[in-house]
């Protein structure tokens, strides 16, 4: 931008025979004060850049095609800048204007340096529902101020957002994209249950006409411009001639690709000069009509691809559109898929240069090389998208937040798993570790692939192999793995020598392997004993618990047999009876064993049950499988045993 001085004496012809094509180096004079002949006055001249994206669709085509874009992968952040914005606003797509970035939410606009982010100046618009997405043309914004019957088309200084003129319109929808600009005059959509072109002078905000293209729905949605012509798609489709606003072509929705949402369109018409045709697009189908006689090109389905949420980008037969379950690209000419990723979805209108194309939801923005087809870089915030020279703009439709990125080196991360806590126990899961990431930009992620869990820290873990993936906000990325160890199970065998001759000659031995030694020895009888083997035992069952090194513990028992019979009770004043059973028996005792623990192992030692003698006669009913069986009685002074067996 550039201020000069001049004589009124010479310069005023000059400026009234000024191109009005919106896309050239203009003249910006402060309306309403025209100075006297020789008085000297202020002009601002805007130098408009290739680089600059004046309006929503990048161009009157909605192409979102930025051939001189500069921006490329691997991917920096340059500004992140929280805007003050209500709980449920949101940031409309941004334009650039040389070093200014303009952008809106439903109730500001604010024009802010692209290189510092600092805000040049800012309007806020009281008891509105919505503003649209500016416009850059004739030096001047151009901007859409929504409150239904009472909004306004306003035209804005861009040096310090003062309103230059503004005129009033209806709207029925709070959303709408934008303005577009030839020929010294504004277009936009307006109309209150129909979708309405209104034409008005870029200089003084007078109507000049207005044409309905559907009567039955209005939606967010901005016209293209191609060749004298101006073409709207609503569920109905328009053709007007840009000067007069004479109806063209129109096609109803019933001759169309199309089946209602509760809405119409989602996207604006794109011109295809290329393949002689406008591509259009609604929640079910995207299809090509032809520009000269409006037959139907081709048509796809959202049935093959997920709804239709925004407005293709197009470069050369590129078409490249992002739907509710995919990202994808489109032969223009017929509609044919060339590649598709479902990795990714694509809420946003995506943008797309010489090299890259870029793919936007609200979780995250994808930047897809256009020659491999691969995915080379991803940001996690996404949202409306905007190229310019160096950088692309992310204005965060459900949030305050404008991101620029830029180009910038591969970051570099690294990632250590640290055990924090180890397993004690064989088939505990009582392990911890912490992820110690260093590199990498903002925030970080963690992906394990055994688990959806999103930390750094992880904890009750069993012993195993556990691999994690760190992301940083622009998913560079580190692999991590780690294997948890658990001590061996502790594993107990026993041995014994038989009892012979009631001499109290028997002997028990427990084995320990595994778990972590040095080992203690804890018999049930024999408390004070911490030994592998007990010896001058008398035939019987005798429980051992084995303790390890950490705590870990096994239990068994070490059953002694006697060889001189089968039976030692009587030589007690014992009787069990009947030997052999289904499981019902009575034991009868002397008076003074009443007050004795009674224990029934089976042959492999293992306790079944146990208890204390409470009468001379004990009635026993047990649930036991058919097997021989071992009931042992441990008195004060004496231990005995004997078998019996349970039948079917």
């Amino acid at each position: 931008m550039k201020t000069f001085f001049f004589s009124i004496a010479f310069l005023l012809i000059p400026i009234l025979a000024f191109s009005q094509d919106p896309h050239v180096e203009t003249i910006q004079q402060e309306i309403g004060k025209i100075p006297s002949a020789g008085e000297d006055i202020n002009f601002t001249i805007i130098e408009e850049s290739e680089d600059d994206w004046n309006v929503y669709g990048k161009d009157n085509y909605n192409t979102s095609y930025a051939p001189t874009s500069r921006f490329n992968y691997p991917v920096a952040l340059k500004n992140s800048i929280a805007n003050n914005v209500g709980n449920i606003d949101g940031l409309n797509r941004a334009i650039v204007v040389g070093n200014k970035i303009i952008y809106t939410s439903r109730t500001r606009i604010w024009a802010r340096d692209i290189e510092t982010g600092q805000v040049i100046w800012m309007n806020t618009y009281n008891n509105t529902r919505d503003l649209s997405t500016p416009c850059f043309a004739y030096g001047n914004i151009y901007l859409q101020v929504g409150n239904h019957s009472s909004s306004q088309l306003v035209c804005l200084s861009p040096t310090n957002g003062s309103t230059i003129w503004s005129t009033g319109f209806t709207i029925q929808w709070a959303d709408f994209t934008g303005p577009v600009a030839i020929d010294g005059n504004i277009y936009i959509v307006e109309g209150s249950y129909r979708s309405t072109i209104g034409c008005y002078d870029a200089y003084n905000g007078d109507l000049k006409w207005k044409k309905d293209i559907s009567t039955n729905n209005i939606d967010n949605w901005n016209p293209a411009i191609y060749d004298g012509k101006i073409y709207g798609y609503a569920d109905d489709f328009g053709v007007l001639d840009i000067e007069t606003g004479e109806l063209l072509k129109h096609i109803t929705r019933n001759d169309l690709p199309y089946q209602w949402s509760g809405w119409s369109a989602h996207g604006n018409p794109v011109i295809d000069t290329l393949n002689n045709q406008v591509i259009l697009t609604n929640h079910y189908f995207i299809f090509a009509l032809d520009l000269d006689i409006y037959e139907m090109n081709w048509s796809i389905s959202s049935i093959d691809f997920g709804w239709f949420t925004s407005t293709p980008a197009l470069a050369g037969n590129s078409l490249f559109i992002g739907t509710s379950n995919l990202i994808m690209e489109l032969s223009a000419s017929d509609g044919q898929l060339i590649w598709s990723d479902e990795d990714y979805d694509g809420q946003f209108d995506p943008v797309v240069t010489e090299s890259i194309v870029v793919f936007s939801s609200n979780e995250r923005t994808v930047i897809v090389d256009r020659e491999t087809k691969q995915v080379e870089g991803v940001f996690r915030y996404g949202g409306n998208l905007t190229l310019s020279g160096d950088y692309l703009i992310i204005t965060e439709d459900n949030g305050g937040h404008l991101y620029i990125l830029e180009q910038g080196d591969k970051v570099h991360m690294t990632a250590e798993i640290i055990i924090i806590d180890s397993i004690a126990c064989y088939g505990d899961n009582t392990a911890s570790v912490e992820v110690f990431a260093d590199g990498g930009f903002g925030n970080l992620d963690f992906k394990w692939e055994d688990s959806s869990i999103n930390s750094k820290m992880r904890n009750f873990l069993p012993a195993g192999d556990y691999t994690v993936t760190v992301f940083d906000d622009f998913y560079n990325s580190v692999q991590q793995s780690i294997t948890i160890p658990e001590p061996p199970e502790l594993i107990l065998t026993t041995s014994s020598t038989e009892e012979t001759n009631n001499e109290s000659n028997g002997s028990a031995t427990v084995t320990a392997e595994g778990g972590t030694s040095p080992y203690n020895y804890h018999w049930v009888d024999f408390p004070e004993v911490n030994n592998p083997t007990l010896i001058s035992l008398k035939a019987g069952n005798y429980v051992v618990e084995v303790i390890d090194a950490n705590g870990c513990s096994a239990v068994t028992t070490v059953f002694i047999d006697r060889i001189t019979g089968i039976n030692d009770f009587e030589k007690s004043d014992i009787e069990l009876r009947p030997t052999v059973s289904t499981g019902e028996f009575t034991l009868q005792t002397p008076s003074e064993v009443t007050g004795s623990k009674y224990m029934i192992f089976n042959q492999l030692g293992i306790l079944m049950n146990s208890g204390i003698i409470k009468s001379e006669e004990m009635l026993f009913n047990e649930d036991f499988s058919p097997d021989m069986y071992i009931m042992t009685i441990i008195g004060d002074t004496f231990r005995s045993s004997t078998k019996f067996i349970i039948k079917n």
